[in-house]
């Protein structure tokens, strides 16, 4: 019922929201892309793991590094480390950093007879190296054990690196940490979940 101008108008005004909600269509689509390539890694093993290193305790050096982390007092236990993962996720999400690595938990509190007690630990992602988002690691030497299954077992993988520390006159310092190899979301059977024991040594 409106004059040619005001039908030119409107439909000029419809054509302009429409494109506005395309733009923010492409945004979200991007955006959960991105997510869906973050997420997708997180189910997938990072490497083939080789058998025969498994168990076995090595010495390796790591170069200056950023790590994304959430650290908190918590009760070791699968909702809390649920509920620690989810806030690390969002972290990594709002700050769209580029993930290299597999998780990482780090216990700043002890190692032994923790299942299940309030710990001080933080979960981890390795960034990208020329990552400016994160917390600065400097370069350092650790002892690395792999180990296949879930804590408490892997106290096993733990006590053949003091053992081994000790055998070659080497000083174990700072936090415990796993980095996770073959994630829980990758298999059937938790206990086929792989990840490496690093504990840092004293230069």
């Amino acid at each position: 019922s409106g004059s040619l101008p005001e039908m030119v108008a409107a439909y000029q005004h419809k054509a302009d929201e429409i494109e506005l909600k395309i733009t923010e269509l492409r945004k979200a689509r991007k955006q959960l892309v991105w997510f869906h390539e973050v997420l997708g890694k997180m189910l997938q093993p990072l490497e083939e793991v080789d058998e025969t290193e498994i168990g076995q305790v090595k010495l390796v050096e790591m170069p200056e590094h950023r790590l994304l982390m959430v650290r908190e007092q918590v009760i070791y236990d699968y909702p809390s480390m649920l509920k620690l993962y989810n806030q690390l996720l969002k972290k990594l999400f709002e700050q769209r950093c580029k993930v290299v690595g597999g998780l990482r938990t780090i216990f700043y509190g002890g190692y032994e007879d923790i299942y299940h007690k309030k710990i001080d630990m933080a979960l981890a992602f390795l960034l990208e190296p020329e990552s400016k988002r994160g917390n600065k690691q400097p370069a350092q030497r650790f002892l690395s054990c792999l180990h296949r299954g879930k804590y408490p077992t892997s106290l096993q993988a733990y006590n053949k690196i003091q053992q081994y520390a000790e055998k070659n006159g080497l000083k174990l310092c700072g936090p415990v940490g796993h980095a996770l190899r073959v994630p829980i979301a990758s298999v059937k059977d938790p206990n086929a979940t792989v990840f490496e024991v690093i504990i840092p040594l004293v230069d």
